[in-house]
C-alpha cells in the first residue's frame, strides 16, 4: 500500500493509525484505539501514552537522509506486512510535537467549541439535524458536544487528553465545523 498525500497531517495520521493496528497485540484493544485516534477529539490519557509510545519507537528507528528527509527500516506491523516510510523532516517535528505537546483539556475543548458551535454555522447544522431520525439527531447533538464516538448515555469521564492529531501544533481545530464520523473527516 502507498501512502501519498500532500496534507503532511493526513499522511501521519495515516502512519499512527496502521502502527496502531500493526503494533498492538491486542486486536480488539488496537481497533478500539484506533477508532478515537481516527474520530473522537479526546482520548483516554492510556490511549495518548499508548500511541506516545508507539511514536517514540517510530522516531527512534527513523534516519535523516541528506535530501530533507526521514526513513525507516521496515517495521514489522504483523506476519505478512511492514512500514517503511521516506517523509520530510517536517514529519517528524509533527510526529514530535504530538508526544510532547502540553495544551490543557480545557483550551483544546474551547478551541474545538468555537469551530463547532460557531454561531454563524446553526443554519447549517439545523438542516444537518432535519435530516435525520429523532433519536439519530439526540446522539449527533452528544457527538458535537463532546467530540467523542461512544454510544449514547456512556461514560465519558475518562477521555480525559486532547487527541493532538485533530489539532495543529499551535492548538487549532484541523476540521470543518460539519466534519462527523458518518461521513467521514474531509
Amino acid at each position: 500500500m502507498l501512502i501519498n498525500d500532500l496534507t503532511l497531517p493526513v499522511v501521519c495520521r495515516n502512519i499512527i493509525l496502521l502502527l496502531i493496528l500493526g503494533t498492538i497485540p491486542d486486536e480488539v484493544f488496537a481497533a478500539e484505539i484506533a477508532l478515537h485516534f481516527w474520530y473522537s477529539a479526546f482520548l483516554p490519557f492510556e490511549y495518548r501514552l499508548r500511541i506516545s509510545a508507539i511514536l517514540n519507537s517510530m522516531l527512534s528507528n527513523g534516519a535523516a537522509t541528506r535530501e530533507g528527509f526521514i526513513t525507516s527500516h521496515p517495521l514489522d506491523l504483523g506476519p505478512c506486512s511492514s512500514l517503511s516510510y521516506a517523509l520530510p523532516r517536517a514529519a517528524g517535528e509533527y510526529f514530535l510535537s504530538y508526544i510532547s505537546s502540553n495544551f490543557s483539556i480545557g483550551d483544546m475543548q474551547s478551541e474545538y467549541d468555537e469551530v463547532r458551535k460557531a454561531p454563524s454555522r446553526r443554519d447549517y447544522r439545523e438542516r444537518m439535524y432535519a435530516r435525520l431520525w429523532p433519536s439519530h439527531r439526540v446522539a449527533f447533538q452528544e457527538y458535537y458536544d463532546f467530540g467523542i464516538v461512544l454510544p449514547l448515555g456512556a461514560v465519558n469521564a475518562h477521555f480525559n487528553s486532547p487527541n493532538l492529531s485533530l489539532f495543529s501544533p499551535e492548538g487549532k481545530w484541523f476540521q470543518t465545523d460539519y466534519a462527523n464520523p458518518l461521513e467521514g473527516w474531509r
